[in-house]
């Protein structure tokens, strides 16, 4: 991983370069969002934000993901296969927060 002015460049094993930048960022509303644009996926528009929220002391992360399917018969199916990474992405998200 490579760090960019505003994100990061990923390169993964089989080869494939997946760009990931922050489009705007938020101080006042702790949230971001962002774009992965690059990856060989059959999606486009792959756009999302983390937001931080205090509740009652600790701490709940949002994250709203989006994409478009290149083909749109796939579109449920795709959807389907995304979902089971978001809670690993929030598990390592809270293991880092907590353990760094």
């Amino acid at each position: 991983m490579a760090r960019t002015g505003t994100g990061w460049v990923c390169t993964f094993e089989d080869g494939h370069v997946q760009d990931e930048q922050i489009l705007d960022y938020s101080p006042q509303t702790n949230s971001y969002r962002y774009v992965i644009d690059g990856a060989p996926r059959p999606v486009r528009d792959n756009t999302g934000t983390f937001t931080v929220e205090d509740a009652g002391g600790r701490a709940r992360v949002i994250w709203e993901s989006s994409f478009v399917a290149r083909d749109p018969a796939m579109a449920a199916q795709l959807a389907e296969r995304w979902e089971p990474y978001l809670p690993m992405v929030l598990a390592n998200l809270k293991q880092l927060v907590e353990n760094p």
